[in-house]
């Protein structure tokens, strides 16, 4: 019997919608904590300086209001900290991570970062505090030597951490770190998407797939932005569907909410024609 890989088993939820099935409660939750970032990355609308407003931290009470809410459902699912920002510019995301863990024990944490900030402390400290799965993003080669340093530390001293790539078990392990290598990140590369149509990208070296590939977002993941309100999902960059605010609203009555059933009645019939969906790019190219 071949067992999954960590990446299938980090994946996990994406079974179900992948199916056209939704569950009555958000299987992952995307958490952005801080909405800004250090970096000017062409593929990206928060990079680009294009999304409206003030900097903005989701305050700590409403974390603790969403820790409470996800575990009132035995939540089990993946929490990640990370949307249209950089995480590790949050100086509060270790004591965001313990609460999480604290609140919610049986949920898996997650995080992606470009590691600009990262340090070797950082990286332990979050461990120590619950964290499940670190991502670093490689966009500079001239930074691949700095973060193999800061995951060959963290394979050295957090007990029970395992390299996601080269790592095949039998069930889930508790923590693991790898780098994901986006370069080249030129945009005629087309290894990006045009984030619901916020981005004009042209990619000519993109081949059209001979069939779309089904869009299961809004059937699997819950994205909560810096200001409490919840997009369509995480393409819809400039949050212009909202579905609700988890400041004044439940978790569970968003994700139950009419305007995201009439979304995923669309896409499970591959109708695209929504506003957001109908720019979106997603699954269009292989």
């Amino acid at each position: 019997m071949k067992w999954p890989t960590i990446r299938s088993l980090y994946l996990r939820e994406s079974f179900l919608p992948s199916l056209g099935l939704t569950t009555d409660f958000p299987p992952k939750l995307n958490l952005e904590t801080i909405n800004w970032c250090n970096r000017k990355c062409p593929f990206c609308p928060t990079g680009l300086g294009e999304l409206d407003g003030k900097k903005t931290k989701l305050e700590f009470d409403i974390i603790e209001k969403i820790a409470n809410e996800l575990e009132s459902h035995s939540f089990r699912g993946v929490i990640s900290f990370q949307a249209r920002n950089e995480p590790l510019l949050d100086h509060r995301i270790v004591d965001i991570v313990t609460c999480l863990r604290s609140i919610c024990p049986k949920s898996f944490l997650s995080m992606s970062t470009n590691a600009d900030k990262a340090s070797e402390d950082i990286i332990r400290d979050l461990f120590a505090a619950g964290l499940n799965a670190f991502s670093m993003q490689l966009y500079d080669k001239s930074n691949r030597k700095r973060l193999n340093k800061f995951k060959t530390d963290a394979l050295d001293s957090v007990p029970e951490l395992y390299d996601e790539k080269s790592v095949s078990v039998q069930g889930r392990k508790e923590r693991f770190i790898w780098i994901t290598d986006k370069t080249p990140w030129k945009k005629d590369e087309g290894k990006f998407s045009n984030r619901g149509g916020s981005l004009d990208l042209t990619y000519e070296k993109k081949k059209l797939r001979e069939n779309r590939l089904h869009c299961h977002f809004p059937s699997h993941q819950l994205l909560i932005l810096a200001d409490g309100s919840v997009p369509l999902c995480c393409n819809d960059w400039h949050a212009e569907v909202k579905m609700g605010n988890v400041k004044n609203e439940s978790i569970y009555d968003i994700w139950n909410c009419e305007t995201f059933d009439k979304y995923r009645s669309h896409l499970k019939k591959m109708d695209f024609s929504l506003p957001i969906c109908n720019n979106c790019d997603y699954g269009l190219y292989e």
